[in-house]
C-alpha cells in the first residue's frame, strides 16, 4: 500500500489545527452563564389579547436562548413551571415582544419575562395588567320561556326550567352547605386542591364576591358524590340523564345551540344559531385544576368553556385513570358533549329534580 505523501501530511496536519481553533472560539457548555433578562411594559391591552415586551440582555455566552414572557391569574411572580409564551424570533440580545392570546375579560394577570439556556432561568421583574371588559353582568336568560325557582340551605334561590319532562336548575349550584345543613369544606390552597380525596368547593380566582352568584362555585367530585350537594327533592344528574338533555336538544353535536346563554356578556364567542331556546341558559364557569399539569394551571377557561359534573364516576381497567363523566359546552361551538375528569378537578354544578 501506498503511504501518503509530504503535502497530504502536511494538508491534514492544518485541518487539524484550523478545527481546533475552531473549537475554542465556540463557548464551552461549562462557561455558561446564566442569561439576563428585563420587563419591560404590557401593551395594547383588550379583553382577550395583550402585548407583552422585554429585553435580552445577555445570552450568559450561550449561542441558544428561550425567551418570552410567564403569566398567571393567581400567583404574583410566575415562573416556567407554570404558563408562559414564547417569543420567537431567535436568540439574539435586545427588545422582544409576546402577543399574549387566549385571555379573560377583565381579569388580573401577574407577568415578568423569562429567559432559559442550559445553564438555568432567568427572570425579570413582575408587572401586572387587568384586561379590559367584563365576564360579571347579568345572566341573560330567554325571555320567552317561564322559569320556576328552587332554594337551596344557604338561602340561595335559581331559577328552574323544565326541558322535556325534566325539571333543571337554570343557574349554577352556589351552596357552601350540604342539604342537611353542614358545611361543605372551602379549600383556598392550591396544594392542598391538587388531587384532594375528600369534598371540598371554591369560588373562581377565589374571589366569591366577583363570580358567586354568575357562575356559582367549582365542586370537585367528591363533593357531588356525598349525595347531598343540592337542594331536598333535587339531585345532581348521572350520565344518563344528561345524555337525555343533549338527545331532547337535539344530540350532542348540535345541542349547544339550544343550551347556551346566547349573548356576548359571559361567552367570549357567540353566533346566531345560539339562541338558548330551552331556557338551561349554560355558563361558561371554567375550571380549577385537580392535578398537576405541564405547565402548572390553576385556574381557567372562564368565557370560553363550561364544565358541569355527572353522578357517574369511573375506573378505567386499563389505565387506572379515577374519574367521573361531565358535559363540556364550548364558546362558539354547537356541541354538548360528553367529557370526563379527574375527581380532584373543580367544576360547575346544575340540579336536576327527583
Amino acid at each position: 500500500m501506498k503511504r501518503p505523501g509530504p503535502f497530504i501530511n502536511y494538508v491534514l496536519i492544518i485541518l487539524i489545527l484550523i478545527s481546533l481553533s475552531l473549537q475554542s472560539c465556540l463557548p464551552k457548555q461549562d462557561d455558561e452563564e446564566i442569561p439576563i433578562v428585563s420587563t419591560d411594559d404590557v401593551t395594547d391591552i383588550s379583553e382577550i389579547l395583550a402585548v407583552f415586551k422585554g429585553t435580552l440582555v445577555s445570552t450568559g455566552k450561550s449561542v441558544w436562548v428561550d425567551r418570552g414572557v410567564c403569566y398567571s391569574n393567581i400567583i404574583q411572580e410566575p415562573d416556567l413551571t407554570g404558563e408562559y409564551f414564547w417569543a420567537d424570533g431567535g436568540s439574539h440580545i435586545g427588545s422582544f415582544s409576546v402577543i399574549m392570546e387566549d385571555l379573560t375579560p377583565g381579569t388580573k394577570y401577574y407577568v415578568r419575562a423569562y429567559a432559559l439556556n442550559s445553564a438555568g432561568n432567568a427572570y425579570g421583574g413582575a408587572l401586572e395588567f387587568t384586561t379590559s371588559g367584563s365576564v360579571t353582568g347579568n345572566i341573560e336568560f330567554n325571555p320567552g320561556l317561564s322559569y320556576g325557582e328552587v332554594s337551596d340551605t344557604d338561602g340561595n334561590t335559581y331559577k328552574t326550567i323544565i326541558i322535556g319532562d325534566q325539571n333543571w336548575m337554570a343557574e349554577n349550584l352556589r351552596t357552601t352547605k350540604y342539604n342537611d345543613g353542614t358545611d361543605i369544606p372551602l379549600v383556598s390552597g392550591t396544594s392542598e386542591w391538587i388531587n384532594m380525596s375528600s369534598p371540598g368547593y371554591c369560588w373562581y380566582l377565589n374571589d366569591e364576591e366577583k363570580y358567586k352568584n354568575i357562575y356559582g362555585a367549582l365542586y370537585n367530585w367528591h363533593a357531588v358524590n356525598t349525595g347531598n350537594l343540592c337542594p331536598d327533592g333535587w339531585h345532581v344528574p348521572d350520565d344518563s340523564e344528561w345524555a337525555a338533555l343533549a338527545a331532547f336538544t337535539g344530540g350532542e353535536s348540535v345541542a349547544g345551540n339550544y343550551l347556551k346563554e346566547a349573548d356576548l356578556t359571559h361567552w367570549i364567542m357567540t353566533k346566531s344559531s345560539i339562541t338558548n331556546s330551552s331556557g338551561f341558559t349554560a355558563l361558561p364557569g371554567g375550571t380549577r385544576w385537580g392535578v398537576v399539569t405541564e405547565p402548572v394551571k390553576y385556574y381557567s377557561d372562564m368565557g370560553y368553556s363550561g364544565y358541569f359534573w355527572s353522578a357517574t364516576g369511573f375506573v378505567e381497567t386499563d389505565t387506572g385513570f379515577n374519574g367521573a363523566y361531565s358535559r363540556t359546552a364550548i364558546s362558539n361551538s354547537d356541541t354538548f358533549e360528553q367529557s370526563s375528569f379527574t375527581k380532584s378537578q373543580g367544576l360547575s354544578v346544575r340540579c336536576i329534580q327527583d
